[in-house]
């Protein structure tokens, strides 16, 4: 099986006073969603709602991963 993934580094501070940072890597998963109604599909995830929302027309298909792979989903 085939498994894809959104990946993300970032620097993060982990000691202001000596300006020291680490790589945070996150790995997210892709979930496909499929559209198989006559209506457009409007998604998000909880708390993330005014900031990401994914527009899926009918009989449309498209990746989608959680906002925040923490919070809840």
């Amino acid at each position: 099986m085939h498994y894809p993934f959104i990946v993300n580094t970032e620097a993060s501070l982990i000691a202001p006073d000596l300006s020291m940072y680490i790589n945070v890597t996150t790995i997210n998963p892709i979930f496909v969603i499929c559209n198989n109604t006559k209506n457009t599909l409007l998604i998000a995830q909880v708390g993330f709602q005014d900031r990401k929302v994914e527009v899926i027309p009918s009989q449309k298909r498209m990746g989608w991963y959680w906002a925040d792979p923490k919070g809840k989903l």
